[in-house]
This record gives C-alpha cells, sequence and structure tokens, in this order.
C-alpha cells in the first residue's frame, strides 16, 4: 500500500511500530451528546463470549451490552461514519499503513457498574481453525480496532482501558470524552470491570487483506 500523504517525520511512520494512537477533538461537544443520545435509544443485548460445547456465556470473560449499527441503517448517525473514515485514514497512513478495505458495521457498548461489568484480555483478530463461518476464514482480517470514548472517565469509576506488551507489562491508555483510541487488531487488551456509573463507546475493526 502507497502513503496517501507526503510526511515530514519519514523515518517514524516507516520504521517505528506504534502499539496504540489515539486522536481527540474529532467530534464537537455537541456531536458527542447527539451520538451518545441516539445509541441510547438503541435495544441492547447480552454481549457473548459463549462456551464453544455448551453455548454458555462466560460473563466471567466479557459482561457488557451492546448494539449493533450500519451507516444505510441511520442518517442520524451519517456524520459518525463520514468523520471516523477520514480520521481512520490519517491515523493509518501516518501510523501503520496496513492495507485496508473498510468496515460496515459499529458497535455501541456499554458497561455498567452496578453489574461489574467488564472485558477481559482478548484480540480483535479472528484466529483459528475452527472458525465456522466462510467469510471469517478466507475473507478480510480485522486489522486496524478503535474505540471511540463517549463518557467523560469522572462519570464513572473502574473501567480502565490497558493492553498487553508483554508477559508482566501492562500498559494503560488513558481515556477522555471523544479520543478515539486505535490499535493493531492483534494486540491483546483490557476493559477492566465499571464499579460506578456507566462506560459508553462506540467500537469498530477495520478490515482489510490478511497480513503478508
Amino acid at each position: 500500500m502507497r502513503y496517501k500523504r507526503i510526511s515530514n517525520n519519514p523515518f517514524d511512520r516507516h520504521r517505528v511500530s506504534y502499539p496504540f494512537c489515539t486522536w481527540d477533538s474529532a467530534f464537537s461537544e455537541d456531536e458527542l451528546n447527539d451520538i451518545e443520545n441516539y445509541c441510547d435509544t438503541f435495544g441492547q443485548a447480552s454481549s457473548r463470549v459463549s462456551d464453544k460445547i455448551s453455548d454458555e456465556l462466560l460473563s466471567d470473560v466479557r459482561k457488557s451490552k451492546v448494539a449493533w449499527f450500519q451507516k444505510n441503517q441511520h442518517p442520524k448517525l451519517h456524520h459518525l461514519f463520514d468523520k471516523l473514515n477520514l480520521v481512520i485514514e490519517k491515523v493509518n497512513d501516518d501510523y501503520y499503513n496496513y492495507d485496508l478495505n473498510g468496515y460496515g458495521t459499529i458497535q455501541y457498548t456499554t458497561y455498567n457498574g452496578d453489574d461489574l461489568d467488564h472485558y477481559e484480555y482478548h484480540v480483535d483478530m479472528h484466529t483459528g481453525n475452527d472458525l465456522e463461518d466462510m467469510w471469517l476464514k478466507y475473507g478480510d482480517s480485522r486489522k486496524l480496532s478503535l474505540s471511540l470514548i463517549l463518557s467523560d472517565p469522572q462519570s464513572y469509576e473502574g473501567g480502565k482501558f490497558t493492553m498487553k506488551m508483554g508477559e508482566s507489562i501492562e500498559l494503560e491508555v488513558e481515556q477522555k470524552r471523544g479520543r478515539i483510541i486505535f490499535f493493531p487488531s492483534f494486540y491483546l487488551h483490557k476493559v477492566h470491570p465499571v464499579t460506578k456509573g456507566i462506560r459508553k463507546s462506540v467500537v469498530a475493526w477495520v478490515e482489510g487483506p490478511k497480513f503478508r
């Protein structure tokens, strides 16, 4: 993939691998309020990480509420997709230079302190030999993950976002309302239990041809 923009720091762009990067102020306060209020109208379901044999939900691994939406279903959220597209292109060009195709669906996720919602360490990229869906086996791979933080961290307790950099190295990524956190989809990451209030975010995974 060729770079789309000229860089004045080409050495870093070419040679440094970033475990994560952030983008602030892509959305105004009014836009964040509109996104949050609109997403709050969605009917959410329990997130699923299940035992492959019993299909029992593994709440010790993941516990939250989620809703899925696409651009063509919600005209009021077109600006969300359009702005994310621009930021994704810029971030990818500056930091990763992955071959990316796109993303069709966004997930709205809430972690409620009343239920100690959380998500243990996991990767977003689909892996393994037991993938049942043919599109997972032969389609594009999740390559670049992003999370737009909708909640002010002062409105909830707990809910730290951390990444594993090694066996004993845990890196915390600071969360701010309106901050978009980007990271390669093959990195281990975790949302620690929320103990009070509600942590809200929208999450997407940008796909592209398998790494080579």
